[in-house]
């Protein structure tokens, strides 16, 4: 009768307000068992209750009561081996999260994640399963932070390294309400019947003034200091900057998505007198002030880090250079483009694929063929120009987005007529096929031939005469054209099969 008494005091205290079990603590239970294994114990209410008023801490660090008067909450045995993970407060009740341990194969197991749900009362009133499903017990581990959130349940839990996985923390969240469930799976951020999420963080680097987390990707971060912690999305879109990353992650590893790519490690480190947390490698660093959430991206190019000359002004001071120049895994070759002004000051544009085409209309005006469409940038300020170009590309609505109807897949600039030759065919966004009026079409669709002059006007736009397809080898089907200043364009695709086409153009 001793031991017995002994057993519910313990569970009582373990149980109180959002409550965690202790690492290496499976409850109930004795001497580690799991619930089931113990015959001579009869079946009870686990009660959440005290004899006295027990002190503790909620989330903001301030301490608060738990309450003496709170009710025994009428858990229900599974039939299975199992252990109470944590309780806490839910909607107007309780919720009690535990794990149960299943039969895989060949004397593998594996644990479930599921709950039950109370009322004010202890009244059992629902219960559910997260459907997660794995190899290693939580039970086992450190449990942090169990708390509920409009209509799920969030804990902390510290992962053990394996040989599938660093050790780093899972902040899980178990999509108790089903308002809440079938939001999140029309949102597609669930799988299948699973109900919970869960975000990995990974340490990058730590030290007595900061701790920086990851999650795969290297574009995700939480900052932890002593007194913020702030989870941010790097904004920069510079491919080097995740490659340096990746080096100081993975010194002696190649990274299989840009094996070109020689970035040095990058460096991360914590400016006081700025309060920013700044990324840096050598071409570029990005700052984060956790205290203003805010980003900011200076680069640094050198003459030596130029590569290929795409493109001269008129009077040829100014030039479009590229830099970090790499093939992306089955993908196009990619790189950065860079402006170099005549008194050496280098002006980074963006990183791209080798496939965009840039152009100077004049010493003041360049072109920008990026993404499929055309826009014109004021050399002097950056910005665009006023007069654009003034072909339409039409809108579609395509999986709940609005994008572009018709998409450049080639161009070439006759610089001594001043014209801008380009193909275009109907938007695949990405698809291998084209969307053809909300139906799907065939591999190939017609391709049309469009002429501007440098201020932007239409001059000709009409079928070229054949068709192309929407993917090539791991990108999209290019079209590439050849002006000989003459009125003539040659166009030639992979796919046609044909001889290459040549059609003639206005030059006066």
């Amino acid at each position: 009768m001793k031991r017995r008494m002994f057993v519910v005091c313990i569970l009582s205290l373990l149980l109180s307000g959002c409550s965690q079990v202790p690492p290496n603590t499976p409850i109930p239970g004795e001497s580690g068992q799991p619930l089931m294994q113990q015959e001579q114990l009869e079946k009870q209410e686990i009660t959440s209750a005290s004899e006295k008023v027990a002190e503790s801490e909620d989330q903001t660090g301030e301490p608060h009561l738990i309450s003496e008067e709170k009710p025994k909450l009428a858990f229900e045995e599974p039939e299975l081996s199992h252990w109470i993970l944590g309780e806490c407060a839910y909607e107007d009740g309780y919720i009690i999260l535990y794990q149960c341990k299943k039969h895989f194969y060949a004397g593998e197991y594996i644990y479930t994640l599921e709950w039950q749900q109370f009322d004010q009362a202890g009244k059992k009133i629902g219960q559910g399963d997260a459907n997660r499903k794995n190899s290693i017990p939580l039970y086992d581990l450190s449990i942090e932070n169990l708390r509920s959130e409009d209509g799920t349940v969030k804990f902390t839990v510290q992962m053990p390294k394996s040989k599938y996985q660093e050790a780093h923390r899972e902040e899980v969240t178990v999509l108790v309400d089903e308002q809440v469930y079938q939001t999140a799976k029309q949102q597609e951020n669930v799988w299948n019947d699973d109900r919970y999420l869960v975000d990995d963080w990974y340490v990058l680097s730590q030290n007595e003034e900061f701790l920086l987390e990851y999650q795969l990707g290297l574009e995700d971060f939480c900052l932890t200091l002593p007194d913020i912690t702030k989870e941010f999305t790097l904004t920069s879109e510079n491919p080097a900057l995740e490659r340096g990353l990746y080096e100081l992650l993975h010194p002696d590893e190649p990274d299989i998505s840009n094996p070109d790519l020689d970035i040095a490690p990058a460096s991360v480190s914590w400016n006081a007198e700025n309060k920013s947390l700044d990324f840096s490698i050598d071409c570029m660093a990005v700052h984060y002030f956790p205290y203003e959430d805010k980003q900011e991206t200076e680069y640094h190019y050198t003459a030596e880090m130029l590569q290929t000359k795409i493109a001269e002004s008129p009077d040829g001071t100014i030039a479009v250079y590229t830099a970090n120049e790499y093939q992306m895994f089955e993908g196009p070759q990619a790189c950065d483009f860079l402006l170099v002004h005549p008194d050496g000051e280098i002006q980074y544009l963006y990183s791209g694929e080798k496939t965009d085409h840039l152009f100077f209309l004049d010493n003041e005006r360049y072109g920008m063929e990026r993404m499929g469409t055309i826009t014109f940038y004021e050399i002097a300020t950056g910005e665009k120009c006023e007069q654009q170009p003034q072909f339409d590309y039409g809108t579609i609505e395509f999986e709940g987005e609005t994008i572009p109807e018709y998409r450049i897949v080639g161009l070439d600039i006759d610089e001594k007529n001043q014209r801008l030759v380009a193909a275009y065919r109907r938007n695949n966004w990405g698809r291998e096929i084209i969307e053809e009026d909300g139906t799907l079409s065939s591999e190939s669709t017609p391709v049309y031939i469009l002429v501007m002059d440098f201020s932007g006007k239409v001059l000709l736009n009409q079928e070229a005469g054949f068709s192309a397809f929407a993917y090539g080898k791991f990108t999209m089907e290019q079209v590439e054209i050849t002006t000989n200043q003459m009125g003539e364009a040659v166009f030639e695709v992979d796919s046609m099969r044909t001889e290459p086409k040549t059609l003639t153009y206005p030059i006066s």
